[in-house]
């Protein structure tokens, strides 16, 4: 397995949010090792409890990494990590002019999806007036 299938089955875990991803693979580095980690391991880490621990120690009955191996290949999808090398370079970083230029939509298609998904309702100055 690699980087990218390891993430892939990783973000397809119900309890495996951002935060925790992020939190276990401070710990443990690399996905490859989040999902090899025995559960006392995975327990040990903060805001991972024995539940997800339980979840992410038997990743294999719960995601059939295969199935969308194949789905994403049908679909012609492309995965892409922060490791991966055409993940965009204004996207990897924190600081505030990545998030600004992502913002702004200065990567492809970002602005286009801001400006469909926040329309505003137009302003009526008059309504609810005096209640």
């Amino acid at each position: 397995m690699n980087t990218t299938e390891a993430c892939i089955a990783l973000n397809m875990l119900p309890t495996v949010g951002p935060v925790r991803l992020r939190k276990l693979l401070q710990v443990f580095g690399t996905p490859e090792r989040v999902l090899t980690a025995k559960r006392g391991e995975l327990r040990a880490v903060e805001g991972i409890g024995g539940e997800v621990a339980d979840q992410i120690a038997a990743w294999e009955s719960t995601v059939d990494l295969a199935a969308e191996l194949n789905r994403i290949r049908d679909f012609g999808a492309t995965v892409i990590t922060q490791e991966s090398p055409s993940y965009p370079e204004v996207a990897s970083g924190n600081s505030r002019a990545a998030h600004r230029a992502l913002r702004l939509g200065r990567t492809s298609g970002a602005r286009q999806s801001r400006d469909r998904h926040h329309r505003r309702a137009p302003h009526h100055p008059l309504r609810n007036r005096g209640r």
